[in-house]
């Protein structure tokens, strides 16, 4: 990547961290990620979507301290939907390839980010289920019919009735993931 090209996209990040209002040590984190994946690996595609990756998984590191002060809330509380409507990505204008796209981005920035998982395959293996689920999980919450087939047998009970079905997810049977995301989808 040339010297232009990085200032142009170190605005972008810039820009991003500032309109989702993101503390600067969490804007700093997701930047040294993006960084050292652009040197590791060849980001094709738009990267403000590669910025947004690196930058789901920094938040998702990140803690927040409470009134209380012997607990913290992990992760800041930034909301998916606008993280992704700032880097012009759209789960519900999304085709079935870039779902795709979207999943394998976050699940590559995601592994790089714990080396453990990327020298491990069962828990690579583990981090790829769980990403997939946890897409999944927010199609079939959002209702996004298009992007799913309504006869698989997997689908759950009621998926096209108006009441939202509960997903569980598959998060809390993968042993490291209890240290990766703490919450249930």
């Amino acid at each position: 990547m040339g010297q232009l090209e990085e200032n142009e996209v170190a605005k972008q990040h810039h820009e991003l961290c500032q309109a989702l209002n993101i503390d600067s040590t969490t804007a700093m984190q997701a930047w040294s990620s993006y960084k050292d994946m652009s040197h590791h690996y060849l980001l094709e595609g738009s990267q403000l979507h590669w910025l947004g990756c690196s930058l789901y998984v920094s938040c998702r590191k990140a803690t927040v301290p409470t009134v209380n002060t012997n607990r913290t809330i992990e992760g800041n509380l930034v909301c998916l939907t606008s993280l992704l409507k700032h880097c012009k990505m759209s789960m519900i204008h999304a085709t079935p390839t870039k779902v795709f796209e979207f999943t394998w981005i976050l699940f590559v920035l995601t592994k790089a980010e714990y080396l453990d998982v990327s020298n491990d395959l069962v828990d690579a293996f583990h981090l790829l289920i769980a990403t997939c689920d946890l897409i999944y999980a927010n199609v079939i919450q959002s209702k996004l019919k298009d992007l799913v087939n309504p006869e698989f047998p997997g689908m759950p009970a009621g998926f096209l009735s108006p009441a939202t079905p509960r997903l569980t997810g598959v998060m809390h049977h993968i042993p490291f993931s209890r240290g990766l995301l703490r919450t249930k989808i």
